[in-house]
């Protein structure tokens, strides 16, 4: 079962969050695809609960989303270091 976006985004946020005292990384950087259904779902959630779509350009969980092209979906941790998206995983989920 692949692992949508969204689920990747919460974990890797989790785990940085953890490893480094709460503090925030400085960003996600996606691809436009992965964006794009990252879009989708936070506009379903969005419209689910509140009614209204998410603005877009709107961080994720305080996080600010920087798109490019060449990423394959990455986290840049408060240090600067990039570690890619495909790493978090739903704890006790299968792999993709």
């Amino acid at each position: 079962m692949r692992h949508h976006i969204y689920e990747h985004l919460v974990q890797a946020l989790q785990a940085h969050w953890k490893a480094h005292a709460n503090a925030y990384p400085q960003k996600f950087v996606l691809s436009p695809e992965q964006l794009k259904v990252l879009d989708e779902a936070r506009d379903a959630l969005g419209v689910a609960i509140t009614g209204k779509s998410v603005p877009r350009g709107s961080p994720f969980m305080d996080v600010p989303i920087e798109v490019s092209a060449a990423s394959v979906g990455e986290m840049i941790a408060h240090d600067g270091t990039s570690s890619p998206l495909d790493e978090y995983r739903l704890h006790g989920a299968g792999k993709n």
